[in-house]
């Protein structure tokens, strides 16, 4: 999609879910995971965590001992605790879309 339609698609998002914001997943060049989806609509009332937890189920062969960071606009690690709302207000694009990259780490080892 070019930017136009993308705008178009995030403004009809925003339009018809009047309480949620869109928000597309991308992994990082460097994991060796991949995500079964990577668009979501989000409830803006939600917490970062909330929206983590909601992922882990699409990302394939994530193993127990593994978890992933998430980066929004490709260098900010927001804080589990804040609301999905304010993340979008300050970094969603010009496309209206919210981008987050995750990139994959081992936790025990």
């Amino acid at each position: 999609m070019n930017f136009d339609q993308r705008k178009k698609r995030a403004n009809f998002i925003l339009e018809k879910y009047k309480n949620s914001v869109p928000i597309i997943v991308t992994a990082s060049k460097k994991t060796k995971f991949s995500i079964k989806r990577n668009q979501f609509i989000v409830s803006k009332d939600s917490r970062f965590l909330d929206f983590y937890r909601m992922i882990v189920p699409y990302i394939d062969n994530l193993d127990p001992d593994q978890t992933f960071f998430m980066f929004v606009n490709g260098n900010y690690i927001p804080s589990y605790s804040m609301y999905i709302s304010e993340i979008y207000d300050h970094y969603k694009n010009d496309d209206g879309f919210l981008y987050v990259t995750y990139i994959e780490e081992n936790t025990f080892g």
